[in-house]
């Protein structure tokens, strides 16, 4: 077994890990850093690869509206009252009131922003926002970030170690904290025994336990697996944020690639005509738009509409498309003239994109060529031609709304254990504001850097070799040389139950069913000897993850956010919200065999955020 140890361990390499190793070196410049991930470092995460019509960075400047020190409390209560009150407060006041700090940061190291006159930042209005907030450099703002967050790394003496992948965080029982991580490392699968006086996880969420999702290859389970088996907590992993996604991209089709009303169809016809029997007393077209603003599948949006048809019609081997050659057969010249929605026209207004200039109705791809012309060109270099073929679209899963429990210092339940980034939870509700999970990740990555050198600081090292040889023998015992289920076909299993009973839609009998099957397969032993040690943990971590999700989601009986609750599957309203009684967290522990689900008070505000 490979050994080596450092002060303060980042696991990931994603926009939040790179912030908590740059924030860590900053504060404790005599202690060492290094940065671990699955792939190549700064190329594997979802930071890397995010893309959408124009991603946003949320953040409130002291000109932000409404402006003054309203801008930012402001934006914390819409991260907070849009979550429908499952976040922790603190954490929300504290990812609005540290985000102008955070673009300053960002900006400092060469990211590029759109700016105005006097090089203010421009600023548009994103789903789950009251005011414009979002800043953004274009369709790669994330990758911008990633790429200006990695440069500055690599002008320090960080460590950066690729091809590791977190297989176990050690923990001393005698201290009850920390002591490092057990990797398996190379194409061989070596052990990789890590010692650090404190760990960041900023890893990121478990997206590919999905059939259908938005996340880079590598993305899994087993950094919730090894939280939970280190003594940590998940919750609010029920809210999963899914949205219509290109299958052949995975791009997000938000924004304009909405408001350009393409025919959305179904096999041909018209899919309108089923969102329109599923919310007859609202404009079909109106919805349409409505979801460029409200992309995530949302219990408070009217737009749902527009999911559950997508959704149904997929689920009933339907193929879904957006036809930006055609109009919807709802759009004519008299729907534009008297009963276009108010909203909707004055969007439009004085952009002459509605009608040519001889009067009749532009098509989708003229309309969508002068509100986003990038997003034309960014499907063409993928050999996409919008004006000559329709995109298919499906639901994928693009955001897990919880994780592992952190407070205001980024601290788990476990000593010397930060999280931050999409890998956390407590900061998110049920749902977020567009643009908040770049800023959360500048935020809480800088305050796990910090904590965890302060952390680090103090601690003394535990002996690593002797914990580290022990949890390699007990993975070796528990995985090689017995029969048992093929790893890829648990991944498999585990992939298709997500996506089919607890994806946008759920339902009791469906999630029940989930949880029998999932639970089933708990029980059932995965042998290593083909896939390797590395692919079998994963799918055992894949399944504990996956009842995690269900059961968390059969304790929540209501539909919040991005989690749609229905009677059955024939119901076109899904349930409405227990307040206040729903306004809990359901809290996921590892008992050593099975997935354990109780009930936590949500934190209350304090003044001094803590």
């Amino acid at each position: 077994m490979r050994t080596l140890t450092t002060d303060i361990l980042v696991i990931g390499s994603g926009g939040a890990g790179l912030r908590a190793a740059l924030s860590a070196r900053e504060a404790a410049p005599q202690l060492s850093v290094t940065v671990i991930s699955r792939g190549a470092p700064g190329g594997d995460g979802v930071t890397a690869v995010a893309c959408s019509d124009r991603m946003a960075f949320h953040v409130s400047f002291p000109f932000t509206e409404p402006g003054g020190e309203a801008a930012w409390t402001e934006h914390a209560r819409d991260i907070y009252e849009g979550g429908r009150f499952v976040s922790d407060p603190n954490l929300a006041d504290l990812l609005a009131r540290e985000s102008a700090l955070a673009y300053r940061r960002l900006a400092e190291i060469g990211v590029p922003f759109a700016c105005g006159a006097k090089n203010r930042p421009r600023q548009f209005l994103t789903d789950g926002s009251r005011f414009a907030r979002a800043c953004y450099t274009g369709p790669y703002t994330a990758r911008d970030i990633e790429h200006a967050l990695l440069a500055a790394v690599k002008r320090t003496d960080i460590n950066l170690l690729g091809d590791s992948s977190l297989i176990s965080i050690l923990v001393d029982p005698d201290r009850k904290r920390v002591a490092g991580v057990l990797c398996l490392s190379g194409q061989g699968g070596e052990w990789l025994a890590i010692g650090a006086r404190s760990i960041i996880l900023a890893c990121g969420g478990p997206g590919r336990i999905f059939d259908q999702n938005v996340y880079p290859p590598g993305m899994d389970a087993l950094p919730w697996f090894a939280a939970l088996r280190a003594g940590a907590t998940l919750v609010n992993i029920e809210f999963i944020q899914f949205g219509l996604s290109s299958t052949a991209t995975s791009l997000a089709c938000s924004g304009s690639l909405m408001r350009a009303f393409p025919r959305i169809g179904a096999d041909g016809r018209d899919l309108l005509a089923d969102v329109q029997r599923i919310a007859p007393d609202r404009d079909p077209i109106e919805l349409l738009f409505m979801k460029g603003a409200s992309w995530p599948v949302s219990a408070e949006s009217p737009a749902r509409a527009v999911d559950i048809a997508a959704w149904r019609a997929t689920s009933r081997g339907e193929t879904v498309t957006l036809d930006y050659r055609a109009n919807p057969d709802f759009v004519d010249t008299a729907y534009i003239g008297r009963r276009l929605p108010e909203v909707v026209r004055a969007w439009f207004e004085n952009r002459g994109i509605l009608l040519t200039g001889n009067g009749s109705i532009s098509t989708p791809i003229e309309r969508l060529a002068k509100i986003n012309p990038l997003v034309i060109d960014w499907f063409a270099l993928r050999d996409i031609d919008l004006a000559s073929q329709p995109i298919e679209v499906r639901h994928a899963a693009q955001h897990f709304q919880g994780g592992v429990l952190i407070d205001t210092k980024a601290q788990t339940r476990v000593a010397g254990l930060y999280a931050c980034g999409e890998v956390a939870g407590g900061q998110h509700g049920a749902n977020r504001p567009g643009g908040n999970a770049l800023l959360d990740c500048q935020v809480m990555g800088h305050v796990a850097g910090n904590e965890a050198a302060a952390f680090a600081s103090t601690a003394e090292p535990v002996e690593l070799v002797d914990l580290a040889n022990s949890e390699s023998a007990r993975l070796a015992a528990e995985f090689q040389h017995a029969p048992g289920l093929e790893p890829d076909e648990c991944l498999q299993n585990v992939a298709k139950i997500l996506s089919r009973f607890i994806g946008p839609i759920r339902t009791s009998d469906g999630l029940t069913e989930a949880e029998t099957i999932l639970h089933a397969l708990l029980e059932t032993r995965i042998d290593a000897e083909k896939s390797g040690l590395h692919r079998a943990i994963s799918a055992k971590a894949a399944v504990v993850a996956g009842l995690a999700v269900a059961r968390a989601a059969i304790k929540r009986p209501e539909s919040r956010g991005s989690h749609l609750y229905f009677e059955d599957e024939d119901s076109v309203t899904p349930l409405p919200a227990n307040e206040p009684a729903g306004r809990v967290w359901n809290a996921i522990t590892w008992d050593g065999r099975d997935v354990l689900v109780k009930t936590l008070p949500i934190p209350t505000r304090s003044e001094s955020g803590s």
